[in-house]
Formats: structure tokens, sequence, C-alpha cells
């Protein structure tokens, strides 16, 4: 899908191409204001056998401390899925928009590969 202009308030409209697109930070998301939305700067993963826990917070003084803000829970093949989604998401934007600057110190640390 690409965004195109047209005479429709300003709002991109989509319409079919080959590749993926990104879509503007308004579009898609939830506008129910029952639907917490959460920002955070780190993640834990948590595993046991029947879930996949993802544990978001945000880094708040110094020296930096983490402050959970958000837990969401996942079967196992939920989280599959959405690490599969989150992969093609991440090439579409790096296709897009250029590769993600990550410091080696940081891939080092972690001990994940620059690669997707």
């Amino acid at each position: 899908m690409v965004a195109t202009g047209d005479d429709s308030g300003g709002v991109p409209q989509q319409t079919a191409a080959a590749g993926p697109t990104l879509i503007p930070p308004y579009m898609g998301l939830p506008t129910d204001p029952s639907v917490p939305d959460l920002y955070a700067d780190a993640v834990a993963v948590q595993v046991n056998l029947s879930n996949i826990n993802l544990i978001f917070s945000l880094s708040k003084g110094e020296p930096a401390v983490q402050v959970p803000v958000g837990v969401v829970r996942l079967s196992p093949p939920q989280a599959f899925f959405l690490v599969q989604s989150l992969r093609r998401a991440v090439l579409a934007y790096q296709e897009q928009v250029g590769v993600i600057p990550i410091p080696d110190a940081l891939l080092q640390a972690t001990g994940f590969d620059r690669e997707l």
C-alpha cells in the first residue's frame, strides 16, 4: 500500500502497490480511550511453559531505574507470529528510511546480530 495525495482532507489514502510502506503514526491506532497507549524504552522477556511475557519499562532518574509500564502475556504461537511481524515491519522501515543505527557495544552486550 502507498499513500497518495487527493482531496480527502489531507488524510493519505491507501492504494495497492508492490512492497511495504510506512503508515503515518495516527493511522491504525486504537481510538477507544479505554485502550492504554504506552511508551517504553526497555523490554524484558520472561518465558515459562505456557506463556511468553513482555515486561515493558521506562527508564527514569540518574542512574536510570527501569519502571514497569505494562506487561503483555502471549502464548508461544502468538509470540512466534509477533516476532515474524516485527521482523517484517523493521525490514520495511529500513527499506524505506535506512538502516537503524545500533551501537556495536549494545549488540555485543545483548548478543544480538546486526542482521535480522
